[in-house]
């Protein structure tokens, strides 16, 4: 399954610009679509596996 932000080009444009909310729903449908941290670490823009990990645990706001 293709990302919905970045279409399947592993890079989201202006990542700075999406919500929280956002990353965190992104993060975990890509570690469910099988990706590793550092590789979603990657794909977001962040430079520590550490913020990622925060986003994996975070529930989202609605």
């Amino acid at each position: 399954m293709k990302c919905p932000i970045c279409k399947g080009s592993g890079v989201i444009p202006f990542h700075k610009s999406i919500s929280k909310e956002a990353k965190i729903v992104l993060a975990k449908q890509l570690k469910n679509d099988g990706n590793s941290i550092r590789e979603i670490m990657q794909i977001l823009g962040y430079k520590s596996p550490k913020s990622v990990q925060d986003l994996l645990t975070t529930k989202p706001v609605k």
